[in-house]
């Protein structure tokens, strides 16, 4: 048995014996105090992760101040640069304003030139009306003019064929007999087959330029449809050669085309040297109007 006389007894025998150490510890302390050392522990713990945490935000920071410092570098250049960019745009404003006033001046002195452009503008209209006016009257006189010779020159080319009758049948072989006139060839159209001719095809015929009546060197009848123009074209060609097919149904004899200018188009050379077209030269004398 054991006998407890003092404090010593009782802490030794405590000290023995861990059962009655623990139920002396809970008469003794209380709930918190007895929960302190887990707590305390615990709290330990978690002293230490947020000692962790707050390594990694002292890290952190240490990286934030560094960026914080590099940023500063950059405002203060960025300052200094828009310190400079102000400068400029100062400078610039002054020359913006001088430009402005040049501008202004600029202005009124262009509104004083369309002024004056208005004015010359009227100006031009009037005289540009009265040469066209000028010229319009010239134009028609000119036009006159042209219908004028054009005439002329027909006529002189037609007195010329028809005074040349003779030596146009000769040229081609024969000698002339006689030359038809308008009644003539409307007797022949009117007596003759018609019916798959246009009208404007008989009128035509009816106002050949020439029909001369010949003979060949053995006595048979011939005719010669003969168109006539200062300058021959297809137009000549196709009417000589239209008129000397309806000679030859209407009268039952040979008929050749011929034609009788000064000068001939390229595009009735071939024609001509193939000798479907007789082409009688007339002189080169331009008609002058006396």
């Amino acid at each position: 048995m054991v006998t407890i006389n003092t404090p010593e007894d009782l802490l030794r025998v405590l000290s023995e014996n861990a059962e009655w150490k623990a139920a002396v510890r809970r008469e003794i302390l209380t709930e918190e105090l007895l929960n302190l050392p887990a707590r305390f522990d615990r709290f330990v713990e978690q002293q230490q992760g947020f000692n962790a945490e707050q390594q990694g935000f002292n890290a952190e920071q240490q990286g934030f101040n560094a960026e914080q410092q590099g940023f500063n570098a950059e405002q203060r250049r960025f300052n200094a640069e828009q310190l400079g960019f102000n400068a400029e745009q100062r400078r610039f404003n002054a020359e913006q304003l001088e430009f402005n006033a040049e501008q202004r001046r600029f202005n009124a002195e262009q509104l004083e030139f369309n002024e004056q452009q208005r004015q010359f503008n009227a100006e031009q209209r009037e005289i540009n009306a009265r040469v066209d006016s000028f010229m319009t009257r010239t134009d028609r006189a000119i036009e006159r003019l042209g219908r004028d010779i054009s005439n002329m020159r027909a006529d002189y080319a037609r007195n010329n064929a028809v005074r040349e009758a003779p030596g146009i049948a000769l040229n081609m072989g024969f000698r002339l007999v006689s030359t038809l006139g308008y009644g003539d060839l409307l007797e022949l159209a009117l007596a003759g087959d018609t019916s798959d001719l246009t009208p404007g095809e008989v009128n035509s015929f009816r106002r050949a330029d020439l029909v001369i009546a010949a003979v060949a060197a053995d006595g048979a009848t011939q005719y010669i449809a003969v168109e006539i123009s200062y300058t021959a074209d297809e137009r000549d060609t196709n009417r000589a050669l239209r008129n000397a097919r309806l000679l030859t149904r209407f009268t039952g004899h040979p008929a050749h085309a011929a034609i009788a200018s000064v000068r001939i188009v390229d595009e009735i050379r071939d024609v001509i040297a193939s000798g479907q077209v007789h082409w009688h030269e007339l002189d080169d004398r331009d008609p002058v109007a006396e």
